[in-house]
């Protein structure tokens, strides 16, 4: 996801990074210069975004993940859910 991201001119904020809530996967500025916390989740299903499983507890930590790192950088963090398929196939989405 992270050598996906990158060829498409995204920058490698951190990696694996820790917060008072939740460890994030990735945490990247888009080429437009917006901030973004990845969480990759491997899926099995065709389809992907039904196929991911985040509990609405792991939401919430991420949420609050975004909001603790919104304070530290002064500016907006989006969340994504990054779906990898057993064929490496990726898949980007906004979480509900």
């Amino acid at each position: 996801v992270c050598d996906d991201l990158v060829r498409s001119g995204w920058r490698v904020l951190e990696r694996r990074l820790r917060t008072p809530f939740a460890e994030v996967d990735l945490f990247l500025e888009d080429p437009f210069g917006n901030y973004f916390l990845f969480e990759v989740k491997a899926v099995r299903a065709e389809f992907f975004e039904s196929g991911v499983n985040v509990s609405f507890a792991q939401l919430q930590r991420l949420r609050r993940a975004c909001f603790f790192l919104e304070r530290r950088v002064g500016r907006v963090v989006l969340l994504q859910i990054a779906a990898v398929g057993r064929d490496g196939s990726i898949e980007y989405f906004e979480p509900d």
